[in-house]
């Protein structure tokens, strides 16, 4: 502290504060940069005729098993993805409301079935489901007034873990 009093009092007294400027510049940048970092996120990607999610962590891919049939973890939303429709609906059936219904590989679900079981806020067509079902699940979805995204035609699905 001694040292940095003299240096100021001296004529170079400039060039300390230029180097302190600097110093609390590059601090100040990398405060920044660590505070603007994006949280994880799942992402169904458009991968032609394919299903595909992956986890992104400090943009980087994570490996990690996604149920084909199943819960997807997440801290806000329930998320449940289908890749075979072997679910039957009958009139005592309780309802699991989801939030994200993410439809893959089979091509012959019936969104007014899964309505009955799942009464999703969005459905999530991937890319694995050819075009012809496609349009029947986006006109089921807006029959019944379901959000909807396919991922081949509106670009991959992103939600952030947060």
């Amino acid at each position: 502290m001694i040292a940095f009093t003299l240096l100021l009092t001296k004529k170079q007294a400039k060039y300390a504060l230029l180097a302190l400027s600097i110093a609390l510049a590059l601090i100040l940048t990398n405060t920044f940069e660590l505070t603007q970092k994006q949280p994880p996120q799942l992402v169904v990607y458009n991968q032609s005729g394919v299903s595909e999610i992956g986890l992104y962590f400090h943009a980087k891919r994570q490996f990690i098993e996604i149920p084909t049939n199943g819960v997807i973890p997440h801290p806000s939303q329930r998320i449940v993805r289908l890749s075979e429709n072997s679910f039957q609906t009958t009139a005592d059936a309780e309802t699991f409301d989801v939030d994200i219904l993410i439809l893959s590989i089979d091509k012959s679900f019936s969104i007014e079935q899964l309505n009955k079981l799942f009464r999703p806020k969005l459905v999530v067509i991937d890319s694995s489901i050819s075009r012809f079902y496609k349009n029947k699940i986006s006109r089921e979805c807006e029959k019944l007034g379901i959000r909807w995204h396919d991922v081949s035609q509106m670009g991959a699905f992103v939600i952030n873990y947060s």
